[in-house]
């Protein structure tokens, strides 16, 4: 008799594997165990072997400290079972069940590689648009359709387009896809569930706002990270730089709307060319900024009740360390060099 391990814990924690095997027939019995101590031991012996094959004559152990307990010999010679043990240093010396060793863990080895194979091409799986099922969650977490969005405008305006002829040319279904309402960390537009009494249907885009200070400085609205319901409004420059934001209570504050002059134009949408300047309508468009490109929603079908849901699914997204405010960032400079050059 000898044991294995540990391993990687299994279901129940179960990290360690107790092998006998009988001299004469060559039966293996093998049973994984969470624990190795000598009452885990003594129930495989009785349960494994006396209970199905009888009391054996004898048990030859390996050197582990859980078989040469007083507790153990005393057992097995309650029942009649002379217990011995292989030479120390001489692991040959118990060769059967050593060589039985090999191939369970040869085995066990051979299994987990197997189930490692997939995870090669996950990453690949997840980052492929697939017609059938939509856009992958890495698209929605790495800000792919930002990017993309920003990417055809850039190469509207690189035509000479005006700001609003580039705008208006971008599909209502991508934008739409770049609201973060839509994405699966958050439960979806059309799921099953909370986000049916949360946001609504999406009915039409508005368009893309453009937020700009008194001194003309273009800023931009930071996004809400996948995993919040809540986050801070904060308006930053091409350069990353805080120029405004919304505070929760007072509209003294150096930074908040009204101080800084923020007004907001739409460009493509509904909304083309409308602008606002009253502090109340820049800030609620500036709210609805953080979760992507603005949309009418409808909550009198579903009756929601317009409260904005995370999904528990959405924390997977710590693991993927989305860095929200750099691509973010990289998107504006892009912009900057593309207007300037």
């Amino acid at each position: 008799m000898d044991l294995l391990g540990p391993y990687t814990a299994a279901p129940g924690g179960r990290s360690y594997v107790v092998v006998a095997v009988d001299y004469f027939t060559k039966w293996v019995e093998v049973e994984a165990l969470k624990n190795i101590r000598t009452s885990d031991v003594r129930a495989f012996i009785w349960k494994n072997i006396m209970t199905r094959f009888g009391i054996p004559q004898a048990i030859v152990f390996d050197n582990g400290p859980q078989f040469e307990t007083p507790k153990l010999k005393e057992w097995l010679a309650d029942h009649g079972i002379h217990s011995c043990f292989a030479s120390v240093g001489r692991p040959q010396a118990n060769g059967q069940v050593e060589a039985f060793n090999k191939i369970i863990s040869e085995g066990i080895k051979k299994k987990l590689d197997e189930a490692k194979a997939p995870l090669q091409w996950l990453s690949s799986l997840l980052n492929c648009p697939n017609s059938n099922v939509g856009p992958t969650r890495y698209q929605w977490d790495q800000g792919y359709f930002q990017q993309e969005i920003y990417r055809r405008v850039s190469a509207g305006l690189a035509e000479n387009q005006s700001f609003s002829e580039a705008w208006s040319k971008i599909p209502e279904k991508l934008a739409f896809y770049d609201y973060i309402g839509n994405n699966p960390a958050k439960g979806g537009l059309f799921r099953a569930g909370s986000m049916d009494n949360g946001d609504g249907i999406a009915v039409g885009w508005l368009g893309h706002p453009i937020f700009r200070d008194k001194e003309g400085r273009e800023l931009f609205v930071r996004r809400m990270p996948t995993f919040f319901e809540t986050f801070p409004v904060v308006l930053i420059d091409g350069d990353g730089i805080v120029r405004a934001d919304v505070p929760f209570r007072r509209a003294e504050s150096k930074y908040s709307v009204e101080q800084v002059g923020v007004t907001v134009e739409f460009y493509g949408g509904e909304l083309n060319g409308v602008s606002y300047s009253d502090p109340a309508t820049v800030k609620k468009y500036a709210r609805r900024a953080q979760l992507g490109e603005i949309f009418e929603l409808d909550r009198a079908t579903l009756k929601s009740d317009g409260v904005f849901r995370s999904s528990p699914r959405g924390w997977f997204t710590f693991g993927h360390a989305s860095l929200y405010g750099n691509t973010q960032k990289n998107i504006h400079r892009e912009r900057d060099d593309t207007h300037k050059s």
